[in-house]
């Protein structure tokens, strides 16, 4: 294992102390190191471990390739990424840096399928959900914002609970106490952005909500919340019938919308976008991922499927209602 352990740091250590010297150095040093790496990527580990026989493979491969491209100066730089291709470095070391990312992006690609497969795996309950988005669609007005920062409120709750460890002096339950850090929803909102519990565009939108959720619950006036439709943060919020308005079996339903029911339609997608994080974003991190590209990129994951299709039959009727 001591082998492997040395060879899985060549890049972070080797390529710095070596790729900053001149070309004629490395001619020097090629033959030392080419025996080197040919003894030992014909050693296997005690362990037959894939990962880390691929790594050594794709060492062994990056050195090979190299010692070409400096014994050669080729000056061929088309499969260079623009960022490299800028440098004002040789041919080799520009060469280094572009295989060296781009083993790096397939060992992430390749670490995000896993966790694709494996959060398949797990459950995923969406019946309160299901039973929130349908709401959502019949509620009157005037408790829309009220009714989403209760729901938003308790997957925060959820999340703060899946993410924080179990040793926590006096329990999780403390934390969320009358005098504890986490113990309304204005802080729980302000720490998931400070320690990135789930996506900051996602948390700022429900701020927003909250705040017209606060003006509403101390006015009196019914009519206020025709005012706040048209002049308060909600029409901040990010304008997803947009994007929806983009397929072409929503153009031109989109363009009927009034204001209500395009309120409507970005809560749906807060929510639904809220309550996959809550459950998914700690485990990205615990697995080193970006959430982002985990989470929303490809191969997609089922629980983002699931959670897609609720949010847009929710779409689909509250276009109806509208129309």
């Amino acid at each position: 294992m001591r082998r492997t352990a040395r060879l899985s740091n060549f890049l972070s250590h080797n390529y710095r102390a070596e790729y900053s010297q001149s070309a004629t150095c490395l001619k020097r040093k090629h033959c030392l190191k080419m025996d080197m790496l040919a003894k030992a990527a014909a050693i296997k580990p005690p362990r037959a471990d894939c990962r880390e026989l691929t790594a050594l493979r794709a060492l062994y491969s990056l050195r090979r390739f190299l010692y070409r491209a400096v014994m050669t100066e080729n000056d061929n730089a088309d499969w260079f990424d623009p960022d490299i291709a800028a440098m004002s470095l040789g041919y080799g070391e520009k060469a280094g840096l572009q295989i060296y990312r781009n083993y790096t992006r397939s060992f992430e690609k390749r670490a995000i399928e896993l966790f694709v497969v494996a959060l398949n795996e797990l459950p995923f309950d969406t019946v309160e959900l299901e039973r929130f988005s349908s709401l959502l669609v019949t509620e009157e007005p005037r408790f829309l914002p009220i009714i989403t920062c209760a729901f938003a409120d308790d997957l925060l709750v959820a999340a703060f609970k899946h993410a924080l460890p179990n040793n926590v002096p006096g329990g999780k339950k403390d934390l969320f106490g009358g005098y504890g850090p986490l113990s309304s929803f204005a802080q729980r909102i302000k720490l998931a952005v400070a320690f990135n519990m789930v996506s900051s565009d996602l948390l700022l939108e429900l701020d927003k909500v909250r705040n017209v959720r606060n003006k509403l619950s101390h006015s009196w006036d019914v009519s206020d919340f025709s005012v706040l439709l048209r002049d308060s943060k909600l029409t901040t919020i990010e304008p997803v019938e947009i994007y929806m308005a983009e397929r072409e079996q929503f153009k031109d339903r989109i363009a009927q919308l009034d204001e209500l029911g395009r309120l409507r339609l970005r809560l749906v997608w807060i929510v639904c976008r809220l309550a996959y994080e809550a459950h998914a974003y700690h485990r990205c991190k615990e697995a080193n991922l970006n959430p982002s590209k985990a989470l929303y990129g490809s191969p997609a994951t089922a629980w983002l499927r699931s959670v897609a299709r609720i949010s847009l039959d929710a779409s689909k009727r509250i276009i109806a209602a509208s129309a």
